[in-house]
C-alpha cells in the first residue's frame, strides 16, 4: 500500500468548502466544459439541419439515460479517501473500461447496421451522435475523479481544453462541408477516448479481472439500487424528449433541446462541483453530523441557479433569436419554464452525498422509482396536449417529487444515524459503569 500511495500522492483537502482549491479548479474546468458544450450546440444548429440537431438532442438523452449503470460505480470511488483509492486504482480503471466498452459497442454496432441496411437518416444520426455522447459523458466525470484522487486535478483543465478544440474542429469542418454530421460525431468519440487514455489513465495499468470483481461486488452493494433509481428518474429527465420526438414534428424536439441547452451549462457546472463536494465530503473530520457538509453546497447551487437564470428569463426571446435564429424565438416561454426545473434540481446532488454516505441507496431508490412511475403516467397526456411545454412540465413534476424524496431520506438517514450513535454511547457508558462497580 505504501508503494502505491507514493505513486498517487494524496491531495491536500481543506475543510473550508467555500475556499477549497479543489472547488476552484472544478469551477474553472466545468466552466470551460460547459461553455464548450454550449458552443457545440449552437454550432450544430448553425451548420447542420434541424433533423440532425434533433438527432443529437435525442442521442444526448440516450447517453445520459444509460449512464445510470455507471453512476453507482462513480459514487463509490468518490466517497473513498485518496489513500484507499490509490490501492485500488488499477481495479477501478479496469472496471471503467469494461463499462465504457460495453456502452460504446451498442450504439456503434447499431450505427454500422443502420448504415448497411439503408435505414432513415435520422436513425443513423441518432446512433452516431449516441456514440459521441457516450464516449464523452461516460468518461468526463470518471476522468475528473481519477485526476482529483491522484492529486492531478489541474490536468482535467487540459482534457476539457482539448475536447473544446475538437468541438471547434468539427464545427469548422462541417461548415466547409468537409465532413458530414455523422463523421463529426464519430470523430469526437475517437478523439475523447484518446484524450482520456493519454491524460486520466496515464501511469495506471488496468486490471480487468479485479475490475470485473469490483463491479460485481459494487452491483450487489450499491450499484443495483443506484442504477434502478437513476433509470427510474429517466421518466422525467429523458423520457419527455423521446415521447416528443415520437408524437410531434422534429422542430418541437429541436426547440426542446435548444431551450434546455441554454440552461444546461448550469447543470453541468453543478454536477462538476458535486465531484469536488463529494471529494471534500469524504475527508471531513466530523463524520457523525454530516449536515454541515451539505448546507453550503445546497445554498451555493440555489444561488448559482437563480443568478444564472434571471438574465435568461428577462432576455429569453432575444437570446433564442441571437443564438439559434429567428425560427426558435417562438420558444421563449419554454425557455422561461425550464428555469423552474433547474432551480428545483439544484439542491438534489448535495442531499445525495448524505444519503449515500449513510448507506441509504435502497430507500432512496425506492422513492425515485415511485416518482418515476407517477411522472411516466402523466408524460404522454401532457406532451400530447402541450408539446414542448408539456414535456418541460413532465420534468418539473418529476424533479419536484424527487427533491421531496431526497430531502426526506437525507433527514431520516441523519436522524436514524444519530439515534443509533446515542444508543451505542449509552450502552458503552452502562458497561463502563458496571465494570467500575465490579472493580
Amino acid at each position: 500500500m505504501g508503494r502505491r500511495a507514493r505513486q498517487f500522492p494524496l491531495q491536500e483537502v481543506t475543510n473550508s468548502p467555500m475556499m477549497s482549491r479543489t472547488h476552484l479548479i472544478s469551477f474553472a474546468d466545468q466552466a470551460l466544459f460547459s461553455v464548450s458544450n454550449f458552443v457545440l450546440s449552437v454550432g450544430l444548429v448553425r451548420v447542420f439541419n434541424e433533423t440532425e440537431y434533433a438527432g443529437y438532442g435525442i442521442a444526448l438523452s440516450i447517453a445520459l439515460f444509460i449512464q445510470s449503470v455507471q453512476r453507482g460505480f462513480n459514487i463509490q470511488i468518490l466517497l473513498l479517501d485518496a489513500e484507499r483509492f490509490a490501492g485500488k486504482a488499477k481495479d477501478f480503471l479496469g472496471g471503467h473500461i469494461i463499462i465504457l466498452g460495453a456502452a460504446l459497442s451498442i450504439p456503434l454496432l447499431a450505427y454500422v447496421y443502420l448504415r448497411a441496411a439503408g435505414a432513415p437518416t435520422l436513425t443513423a444520426d441518432i446512433a452516431a451522435a449516441t456514440v459521441a455522447s457516450v464516449a464523452i459523458y461516460f468518461q468526463v466525470d470518471v476522468n475528473r475523479i481519477f485526476l482529483i484522487k491522484r492529486g492531478h486535478q489541474v490536468w482535467s483543465l487540459a482534457a476539457s481544453a482539448l475536447l473544446s478544440s475538437g468541438y471547434a474542429l468539427v464545427i469548422a469542418l462541417g461548415y466547409t462541408k468537409a465532413i458530414t454530421f455523422q463523421e463529426g460525431m464519430l470523430g469526437l468519440a475517437a478523439l475523447f477516448v484518446v484524450i482520456s487514455a493519454a491524460i486520466a489513465w496515464a501511469g495506471i495499468w488496468p486490471d480487468f479481472g479485479r475490475g470485473w470483481r469490483e463491479l460485481v461486488r459494487d452491483l450487489r452493494a450499491v450499484m443495483a439500487w443506484t442504477t434502478v433509481g437513476t433509470l427510474a428518474s429517466g421518466a422525467y429527465s429523458h423520457l419527455p424528449v423521446f415521447i416528443l420526438g415520437a408524437v410531434q414534428a422534429p422542430i418541437y424536439t429541436a426547440g426542446y433541446v435548444a431551450t434546455r441547452n441554454l440552461l444546461q451549462p448550469l447543470q453541468v457546472l453543478v454536477r462538476g462541483l458535486d465531484i469536488a463536494d463529494k471529494h471534500v465530503f469524504s475527508s471531513r473530520a466530523d463524520q457523525k453530523d454530516l449536515r454541515g457538509g451539505i448546507q453550503w453546497p445546497i445554498l451555493r447551487n440555489i444561488l448559482a441557479s437563480a443568478l444564472y437564470a434571471m438574465p435568461i428569463y428577462a432576455l429569453a426571446e432575444v437570446l433564442l433569436t441571437l443564438v439559434y435564429g429567428e425560427k426558435f424565438s417562438a420558444f421563449a416561454p419554454a425557455l422561461q419554464f425550464w428555469i423552474l426545473v433547474f432551480v428545483v434540481v439544484a439542491p438534489i446532488l448535495p442531499l445525495e452525498s448524505m444519503i449515500y454516505e449513510r448507506r441509504n441507496a435502497k430507500t432512496y431508490s425506492i422513492g425515485i422509482i415511485t416518482c418515476g412511475i407517477v411522472t411516466a403516467a402523466a408524460a404522454y397526456p401532457l406532451i400530447h396536449a402541450w408539446n414542448v411545454m408539456g414535456a418541460i412540465a413532465v420534468s418539473l413534476l418529476g424533479y419536484s417529487l424527487h427533491l421531496i424524496v431526497a430531502g426526506f431520506v437525507a433527514w431520516r438517514s441523519q436522524k436514524l444515524f444519530l439515534q443509533r450513535h446515542a444508543e451505542t454511547a449509552l450502552r458503552r457508558l452502562g458497561r463502563d459503569i458496571e465494570v467500575g462497580r465490579m472493580s
